[in-house]
């Protein structure tokens, strides 16, 4: 996947910092490779990193496409941050994709409170 742009005029920069990892996932991501002819099948290069404990990955948001691979044994600890610029101001139409990620037990207060 590519991450949302949400910001604007420049796109927020999304981190995810490694806090724990004894799985045997990897972050892959593509990367154009350098000199290739548009069309090329050269043109795509494929990486990936088995992301160690204290460790970040930083991506500027609409830019790379990346991915994890699955779990099949061990854990993974994250911790997702995003940096914004100043100047940048959220999309319209922003506000939807952010609150996918309210935690569960906001979800709750608020149910509560509208009981």
């Amino acid at each position: 996947h590519r991450d949302d742009i949400l910001y604007s005029p420049r796109p927020q920069i999304e981190v995810v910092f490694t806090l724990e990892n004894s799985s045997d996932c990897v972050t892959m991501w593509k990367e154009k490779s350098a000199g290739a002819v548009p069309g090329d099948s050269k043109e795509t290069v494929y990486r990936s990193a088995e992301t160690e404990p204290n460790s970040a990955i930083f991506i500027r948001a609409g830019s790379v496409e990346h991915c994890v691979s699955s779990l099949r044994k061990g854990s993974r600890v994250i911790l997702k941050m995003v940096f914004v610029h100043g100047e940048s101001e959220l999309l319209p139409g922003s506000v939807e994709v952010l609150n996918q990620f309210k935690s569960i037990s906001s979800k709750k207060k608020k149910k509560k409170k509208n009981r």
